[in-house]
Formats: structure tokens, sequence, C-alpha cells
């Protein structure tokens, strides 16, 4: 699903987010990317999905090759991607339904199949009830499942999480990463970044761990330089 080979990201104030970096994340695989604060998790994210452009190196998501991707083609990779951030990022004037929906009408899909899709993804998360509401009349917790909701409402073959379990109590960061595996036991491939290294422990799930732009650890399978 990923594949990444000798990636480094130097910004043009000199610093390096990443340095080195080859690894493979496996279809249909759930793996916890792991580094405290500018590790470069973020920037490993923002890379896959094509915001930023690698300094040296190369990027696979899917099979597409990042550095030939048009601009024109770069909003149909994103479809497949489902992201959510640590900020949430729900519109406050928009509704819970509509926060889901609009993606669906900027890429043209029709009402009704738009106004299903929208229901099957807030049954699946527990929000149902809640499709009227407004995000300031959630918990940090149910806005959090409304972005989840969100992000997989374009059907994604990938998703990636940032930091999805910042800022909830551990009841409900243990709700939303349970929805994560459940996503992944579907078929769809997982990427979840934290910085508690201690979440990662509790499942029994393939751990990358980064600091300070280099990857440090893999237990899942060697990274060392090899291709793709």
């Amino acid at each position: 699903m990923i594949q990444i080979y000798r990636l480094t990201m130097r910004f043009p104030s000199g610093i390096e987010a990443l340095r080195d970096v080859s690894l493979r994340v496996h279809e249909g695989e759930l793996v916890f990317l792991s580094g405290r604060s500018g590790a470069g998790k973020t920037t490993l994210f923002d890379l896959v999905t094509a915001e930023l452009r690698p300094t040296e190196g190369q990027i696979l998501v899917a099979g597409r090759n990042l550095a030939t991707l048009k601009t024109a083609q770069v909003p149909f990779l994103r479809r497949g991607i489902g992201r959510l951030w640590e900020d949430i990022r729900l519109l406050p004037d928009r509704s819970v339904h509509n926060n889901i929906s609009v993606s669906l009408e900027i890429s043209g899909v029709d009402a009704r199949q738009a106004k299903r899709r929208v229901d099957q993804v807030l049954e699946l998360v527990g929000m149902e009830k809640h499709a009227a509401s407004y995000p300031s009349w959630l918990s940090s917790a149910e806005q959090q499942r409304v972005a989840l909701a969100r992000a997989i409402v374009h059907e994604p073959s990938l998703v990636l999480a940032d930091e999805p379990t910042g800022h909830l109590d551990p009841d409900a960061a243990h709700a939303i990463l349970q929805m994560l595996r459940d996503l992944k036991s579907r078929g769809t491939t997982v990427v979840i970044a934290t910085r508690d290294a201690r979440l990662p422990a509790r499942f029994e799930e393939r751990v990358i761990v980064l600091n300070k732009g280099f990857l440090i650890e893999d237990d899942g399978e060697t990274t060392s330089a090899g291709g793709v």
C-alpha cells in the first residue's frame, strides 16, 4: 500500500524533518507510527498525501509513484486516503451531516447516494443520532467520531490518523482505536501516528518509531535500503 525508499525531507530553513527513511506498509495492515513531537510523523503523512514533495527519495501509494503524479491527479489520490488530524478540523457552521457530506458534494456524488453514505458512516461510528447537531454541541470524543466518519465516507483504502486520541480520555481513546482496528478487519490499511509510546504497547500491532527524522525501529520488517 505504501512503499517508501530513502526518503529525505529538507525544508528551505535547512531543517531535515526526515532523513533516509525506507519502509513498507502492506495492504490491510495496521501500523503505529510512534515518536515524540518533531519526530517527523506529520511530515511523513503530508508526503504520503502529496501535500509536500520530498527533497530526495521515492514514495509509492497504492502503486502510484508520487514523483510522477500530475497536479490534476492529486485529488484522486487523496480520495483514496482518509485522514484524521489531532485538531479535528470540523467546520463549526455546518451540521454533523454536512461536515461529512461536503467532500462528497465536491466530488460530484449525487445527493441521494451522499445521504446514504453519510448515514452509513454515522451509524458505523455510533453518531447517527447527532446528524443535525453542530460541532460545538459535541464532546471532544464525539467530534473525533464525526471526524472519523468524514475520513472514511469516501470508502478509502488507506486511513492516516494523526494523534487521533491526543485530547481524549482513556475510555474514549480506546473506543476510537477500536474503530480504527475494525477498519483493518474490513481490509483498510491504517497508520496511526502517536507521541504516546505506551499506546502501541496495548495492541499487538506493528510499531515503527521515528526520532528526529530518522527511522530507528520497526518491529514488523527489515527497513535497510534495498528498493521498493
